[in-house]
């Protein structure tokens, strides 16, 4: 079984993305754990969405209580397909997800990655501004 671990960039490489792994690990103790982090070097939204899509599940985290753009996109896909969606819980649960996700839309995405420090590549801003107008502006605002 293969499942894609959804997080907003900001957690790629700290110590909350290795103990939210570690959480994944330990309720699907034989899945292989499909990493967005590991395949940095493509910027374009689509192949990420892609990527979630070759996975048998899908588990979320937020940051601040919020789900990104791109992380709300691709668990949203999972729900619309009816395949397996969960969310990371604080304190080390999981809670499955049948429902479409509010997520924020994209400037308020790329302001909550700036409030951790967090600075987009040029590339992946252009490719975000290329994201369908639905998607950017009618989801959940700061």
């Amino acid at each position: 079984m293969k499942v894609y671990y959804a997080h907003m960039r900001c957690i790629y490489g700290t110590p909350q993305e290795r103990l939210e792994k570690e959480q994944i690990g330990s309720h699907f103790p034989n899945a292989e754990i499909v990493d967005p982090s590991l395949h940095q070097d493509s910027h374009e939204m689509s192949f990420y969405v892609e990527l979630a899509r070759s996975c048998d599940a899908i588990i979320f985290s937020r940051v601040d209580g919020q789900i990104g753009a791109g992380v709300g996109k691709e668990v949203n896909n999972f729900v619309n397909d009816r395949k397996p969606a969960f969310e990371l819980l604080p304190g080390g649960g999981i809670a499955e997800v049948k429902e479409m996700v509010t997520h924020l839309n994209v400037p308020d995405t790329i302001a909550l990655l700036e409030k951790h420090s967090f600075r987009l590549p040029v590339d992946e801003v252009k490719d975000l501004a290329r994201m369908p107008k639905e998607e950017k502006f009618t989801t959940k605002s700061m």
